[in-house]
């Protein structure tokens, strides 16, 4: 399965006078255990799939199949720490559409007319031959 490394996801603000970012666990240092398999994203503390994707959870104290930086589809160090989530948004080998997704609570409510800011980076894995051509972020209400 081909997969797009995200790395130090969501940086996301409010922007009133101060820069203070909303998502916790932002770059995925916060663990319960170090990840054993490559789907172990819920041992980064705050981070869920919301479909039943397996999004993949890359840390530097994993030297094999989910390490940083180098791991099972390639070599990519961290933005910022030593951790990354991987996820699947493109997959030629099933017959349907899946995707992989992940989501967070933020810290606080969001304040409808307040301006935010949010950034994160993406990375093509080494082993892929196709890309994406756009990638985003959705809020709700909901959880």
């Amino acid at each position: 399965m081909k997969k797009l490394f995200i790395h130090t996801i969501f940086i996301f603000s409010a922007m009133f006078g101060y820069a203070q970012n909303l998502v916790p666990n932002h770059s995925f240092e916060d663990t319960t255990s170090c990840p054993v398999t490559l789907a172990d994203l819920s041992k980064a503390n705050n981070w869920t799939s919301p479909t039943d994707g397996s999004p993949d959870y890359f840390n530097s104290c994993n030297g094999s199949v989910a390490g940083v930086p180098n791991n099972i589809f390639g070599t990519q160090s961290a933005i910022d720490g030593s951790a990354y989530v991987g996820i699947s948004v493109y997959d030629l080998n099933n017959s349907y559409s899946y995707r992989e997704y992940l989501q967070v609570q933020l810290l606080q409510t969001l304040t409808v007319g307040q301006k935010y800011y949010v950034s994160f980076y993406v990375s093509l894995a080494d082993s892929n031959d196709y890309a994406i051509k756009e990638f985003g972020a959705y809020f709700s209400d909901t959880f």
